[in-house]
């Protein structure tokens, strides 16, 4: 699934299992994302379209990758201390 505008805005989803957030013990703006991706399969080369449908279907693709588990770390850090810095910044600059 695919929404807004590619290169500015956008967001891409797939379907995964096994989803699991897990906070940071050390620093409470870091979260680290854990999943299994599915299986990955194609059209199969193989299969002639144009003879009669396959009695087994599982012929019509070809698996081309097993489910892999993936993790993502990401951190809020780096946007709290710029707020942090334009916020002193500006408080300095009222007490002028």
């Amino acid at each position: 699934m695919n929404y807004g505008h590619f290169g500015k805005s956008y967001l891409c989803a797939r379907k995964v299992k096994n989803l699991l957030v897990e906070e940071s013990k050390r620093d409470m703006a870091e979260e680290t994302l854990y999943w299994t991706e599915l299986p990955k399969f194609l059209p199969n080369p193989d299969f002639d379209n144009n003879g009669p449908m396959p009695a087994d279907l599982s012929v019509l693709t070809k698996q081309v990758r097993e489910e892999m588990d993936l993790s993502y770390t990401y951190s809020i850090r780096p946007a709290l201390d710029e707020f942090k810095r334009r916020r002193d910044l500006a408080e300095s600059q009222e007490e002028r």
